[in-house]
């Protein structure tokens, strides 16, 4: 079926946006495993159909998507219109990819002007330290991140999907003709106990070098560490 768009986005950009309170439900908000987020029609991809699919659960009553994180693809814990404008405006307007939250972090800033006190992680070494809870909080903190001696700002992204977890790391503003390495700590809240596969995407890591990428069982796993040696600047020996 070919779907008309000068008929769809009429509908979605005034009688959808119009009725966005009318109409949400909110779930459990735990990343599980095993679906595609913005899938809610479970055919394998995402595309308009799973705009409409979702709407006609919000609006009429209609099958509910399974399950039902699957269409909350703006990650905000509730399926609701906002979702169908959100993935609408993914699929016809370039906008941001379901699924993608920013977490907040901490660091104390760049280790090369100053001693961290008990770092005992070498510079070759691009390490994650991971903790995971009762409250399916899953506490990061990345060892030697690579970024620019004096960033504006580090944002981290997360993307949780079949059974992957997606940490992308950005900086904004590098204002130093340098670079050095960052310990980053951060949490990822709602996880769900089980099999995942963790990735980091740096925004320093040199073409061809080994991603830092493990599996964990955290329904068994609750605490480990995961190393790269790296040997690229602004790795390597100090």
């Amino acid at each position: 079926m070919r779907l008309n768009r000068s008929v769809l986005l009429p509908e979605l950009g005034i009688t959808l946006i119009f009725l966005l309170v009318l109409s949400f439900t909110v779930y459990d908000n735990l990343y599980s495993e095993g679906f595609l987020c913005g899938d809610a029609d479970t055919n394998g991809e995402v595309n308009l159909s799973d705009v409409l699919y979702i709407a006609n659960y919000c609006l009429k009553g209609g099958l509910q998507p399974v399950p039902l994180q699957s269409a909350d693809v703006n990650c905000d814990g509730e399926v609701n219109l906002s979702d169908v404008i959100y993935l609408a405006n993914y699929l016809l307007k370039s906008g941001s990819p379901p699924c993608w939250f920013e977490v907040s972090n901490t660091s104390q800033g760049c280790k090369t002007f100053q001693k961290i006190e008990g770092d005992i992680v070498p510079p070759d070494q691009d390490c994650i330290e991971y903790t995971y809870d009762e409250e399916s909080v899953l506490s990061i903190k990345h060892l030697n991140a690579g970024f620019n001696c004096c960033p504006e700002k580090i944002k981290i992204f997360v993307n949780i999907q079949n059974s992957i977890i997606t940490i992308e790391e950005k900086e904004y503003n590098g204002l130093c003709d340098c670079n050095c390495l960052f310990d980053l700590d951060f949490d990822i809240e709602n996880v769900v106990p089980g099999e995942f596969t963790i990735k980091v995407i740096e925004p320093y890591l040199p073409s061809g070098d080994q991603l830092l990428e493990f599996y964990v069982d955290l329904s068994y796993s609750t605490s480990g560490i995961f190393c790269v040696e790296r040997t690229c600047y602004p790795w390597g020996d100090w």
